[in-house]
C-alpha cells in the first residue's frame, strides 16, 4: 500500500457535546492523511480550519474554532434542533458587534458549542446514525439540523469534541494543524502556524 502523499486528506466523523450532554452533534473533520505534513504546506480549502483567534470575543470565550470543509455536509446538530427562526429550547444565543454571528451555548451548563450566521437558513433532516458515523447502514434513525446554502459561516468549538475518539486537539496542535489568527489589532486574516499573536493564547 502506498504511503499517504503530502496532499492526501482523511475525513472522519467526531461526536461532540456540551458538558451536561444536552447539546449533541456530529462533525466531520478533514485533516492531512500524513501526520508529518504541516497545515502550512497544504491548500487551506482542502482541510478543516482549526484555529485560535485573538479577537476579544473568541479569546474571552476560550473558543477554538473548527470550521468544516462543507457546512452543509459536515455538521449535524442532533440536540436540540434549531427551528426556522434560528431558536431552540434550552439553547442560549449571544450576539455582539455587528450582530453577524449567533454564538450558541447550553443554558444548563453554559458551554459554548458552535456559532452560525443565518441559523434560520437550515433544515431538519432524517439521518441514519450508522451511516453518519461511517459504521454501516444499520443505524438508528434520528432527526438532525443541517445548514443550508444560505448559511455562510459555521464554526464548532473544538474543545467540545468528545474525548476518546483517537487523535485530538493535542495531536493536531503538535502536528501544526492548528493555526493562530490575528484579529485583535487588525481586521485582516494574518495567520501564524507557530505561536499566537499579541493577546492570543495557545
Amino acid at each position: 500500500m502506498a504511503s499517504p502523499g503530502a496532499h492526501d486528506v482523511t475525513r472522519k466523523p467526531y461526536t461532540g457535546s456540551c458538558h451536561c450532554g444536552f447539546i449533541k452533534y456530529v462533525l466531520h473533520v478533514t485533516l492531512p492523511a500524513d501526520p508529518n505534513v504541516s497545515g502550512a504546506d497544504l491548500d487551506p480549502a482542502m482541510f478543516s480550519k482549526i484555529y485560535r483567534c485573538n479577537c476579544t470575543t473568541c479569546h474571552k470565550m476560550g473558543y477554538m474554532h473548527c470550521r468544516p470543509v462543507s457546512m452543509t455536509d459536515d455538521f449535524r446538530l442532533l440536540s436540540p434542533l434549531i427551528d426556522k427562526h434560528g431558536n431552540a429550547e434550552g439553547l442560549g444565543v449571544y450576539q455582539c458587534g455587528g450582530m453577524y454571528a449567533s454564538w450558541y451555548f447550553c443554558q444548563r451548563c453554559g458551554c459554548r458549542a458552535f456559532t452560525i450566521t443565518k441559523p434560520e437558513g437550515g433544515q431538519i433532516v432524517k439521518v441514519n446514525m450508522g451511516e453518519l458515523m461511517e459504521q454501516g447502514s444499520k443505524g438508528e434513525l434520528k432527526e438532525a439540523w443541517k445548514a443550508s446554502d444560505s448559511v455562510k459561516y459555521l464554526s464548532v468549538n473544538a474543545v467540545t469534541i468528545d474525548a476518546g475518539q483517537g487523535d485530538g486537539l493535542r495531536e493536531w496542535t503538535e502536528r501544526k494543524w492548528v493555526y493562530y489568527l490575528e484579529r485583535f489589532k487588525t481586521t485582516g486574516h494574518n495567520i501564524s502556524w507557530d505561536r499566537p499573536f499579541e493577546a492570543g493564547m495557545y
